[in-house]
């Protein structure tokens, strides 16, 4: 599996943005699957969401938050 340097992400995303809506369990699915295939764009959506969604309503997007966080764990060091 492929893993990511979270510094070398943070360069590209910066930490200077706004809130984000939460995604959907199926971006988040997509996401991963694309940072395990090598794509960087994963990852990037991945931490990206991890840093700038906050705002979580309801049970359904507190579970999509902890997939992303276990997700990031799993492919950004």
């Amino acid at each position: 599996m492929m893993k990511y340097k979270s510094s070398e992400l943070s360069r590209i995303i910066g930490f200077h943005r706004k809130h984000q809506r939460i995604p959907s369990l199926e971006q988040v699915e997509a996401a991963f699957n694309d940072a395990i295939a090598g794509d960087i764009d994963g990852a990037l959506r991945l931490l990206d969401w991890k840093r700038h969604c906050f705002y979580v309503k309801d049970d359904y997007e507190r579970e999509v938050m902890s997939m992303v966080f276990a997700f990031c764990s799993d492919v950004i060091e």
